[in-house]
C-alpha cells in the first residue's frame, strides 16, 4: 500500500474514533452533571431531615451511573473527569444518608454496592467527603444540645480515619481527601469537648 493512501486511511479512521468519543463524552457528560446536581440535593436533604426524597434522588443517580456504566466502555469513563466527580458525588450522599441514620438509631439504612457502580478511588474519596458533611451535622447537634448525637458523628469519623491510616501508596487529590477527614475529625472533636465543657 502506497504511503500517502495508508496514512489517509488511518487520518479516517482516527477522525471517526475521535468523533465517536466526542459524542460518547458529552452524553455521559450531560448524564454525569444530573447526577451531581441530584447527589447534591439529596445531601441538602438529608440534613433537612427529608430522608424519602433524598433516598429518591439517590435511587435515581444510582440508575444513571449503572446505564451510563452499560453505554459506555471503562476506558471512555475513566477519560471524563465530569463522571467521576459525579460518581464521588453519589458516594458522599450515600455515605452521610446510612451515616445521619445510625446517629439517629434508625435501622432503615440504603443497601447500594458502592464498589460495583464507582471506581476504588472515586468510592474513597466520595466517603472522605462525607465527613466534612458530618461536621455539618455535627454542628446541628450541638445547637440542639445533643451530645449523644455528636459523640456519634465523632465515632463514624474516627473509625474512618483510623480505616484510611492502612491506606498505603496515595498521593495526589487522594492523599488530599484522606487529610481532610482528619482535619473533620479534628473539627468533631472540638465541638465534643466545648459541650462538655459547659
Amino acid at each position: 500500500m502506497h504511503f500517502s493512501s495508508s496514512l489517509g486511511s488511518g487520518l479516517r479512521e482516527a477522525g471517526k474514533r475521535i468523533a465517536a468519543f466526542d459524542e460518547s463524552r458529552e452524553k455521559v457528560i450531560r448524564e454525569s452533571r444530573k447526577i451531581l446536581k441530584d447527589s447534591k440535593k439529596a445531601i441538602f436533604l438529608i440534613h433537612d431531615s427529608s430522608f424519602t426524597k433524598a433516598a429518591k434522588l439517590i435511587e435515581t443517580s444510582e440508575s444513571s451511573i449503572k446505564k451510563l456504566r452499560q453505554s459506555q466502555d471503562e476506558l471512555t469513563l475513566a477519560r471524563i473527569g465530569a463522571f467521576s466527580e459525579a460518581c464521588q458525588e453519589f458516594v458522599e450522599a450515600v455515605t452521610l444518608f446510612n451515616s445521619i441514620r445510625h446517629l439517629r438509631n434508625d435501622p432503615d439504612v440504603l443497601n447500594i454496592g458502592l464498589l460495583k457502580l464507582v471506581s476504588p478511588q472515586d468510592y474513597v474519596m466520595g466517603i472522605c467527603d462525607s465527613t466534612g458533611e458530618l461536621v455539618r451535622a455535627a454542628v446541628k447537634l450541638a445547637i440542639k444540645g445533643n451530645s449523644e448525637g455528636v459523640a456519634k458523628a465523632e465515632e463514624i469519623a474516627r473509625e474512618l480515619y483510623e480505616k484510611l491510616l492502612g491506606f498505603t501508596g496515595y498521593a495526589g487529590e487522594l492523599r488530599k481527601k484522606i487529610d481532610s477527614v482528619k482535619w473533620s475529625l479534628s473539627k468533631i472533636e472540638d465541638i465534643l469537648f466545648q459541650m462538655k465543657s459547659r
